[in-house]
């Protein structure tokens, strides 16, 4: 039964903006415009405290939060629309990882609490965990994938 309201419905461990509440394991769909997630999804990702990255299926950037920018000193204009392996954050050392990241998402897996590092403009070294899922897929078969980095690096020091 949904109960409505003005609220971010859970489903699953998937965060998406809805005008009811539906059940864990009921399927919705997020409203979409321009093949991103509606704007209240979007204001909810840029005051998100983890940095976060929404992907499509080839692994381009579609676009990144504030915290993003923040913690990488990169501003939206100069990562979005590139792949995610061509990012200036990611070292050379992890392509192959974010390879089979990228190839485990688009079989549906969610890639949950892999530590790695990340390079900000400055050219510090960021230890983030990453996780990365589907958030939605629209009708038009459009998939969107979310990546999650938490900083640890200060766990690190």
């Amino acid at each position: 039964m949904a109960v409505s309201r003005e609220t971010i419905g859970q489903v699953g461990m998937e965060l998406i903006w809805k005008r009811k509440w539906h059940p864990s394991g009921t399927r919705v769909r997020a409203p979409r415009t321009n093949g991103l997630p509606d704007s209240r999804l979007a204001a909810y990702l840029d005051y998100h405290p983890d940095a976060i990255i929404l992907l499509n299926r080839e692994g381009m950037i579609l676009r990144v939060n504030r915290t993003f920018e923040t913690m990488f000193g990169y501003t939206r204009e100069e990562v979005e629309h590139t792949l995610a392996y061509e990012c200036p954050i990611v070292p050379a050392s992890e392509l192959p990882g974010i390879a089979d990241r990228h190839a485990r998402a688009l079989n549906g897996e969610m890639v949950a609490g892999v530590e790695t590092v990340r390079i900000a403009k400055d050219g510090q070294k960021v230890d983030v965990v990453v996780t990365v899922r589907p958030l939605v897929r629209g009708e038009d078969g459009d998939d969107i994938w979310i990546a999650e980095f938490r900083d640890v690096t200060w766990q690190r020091d």
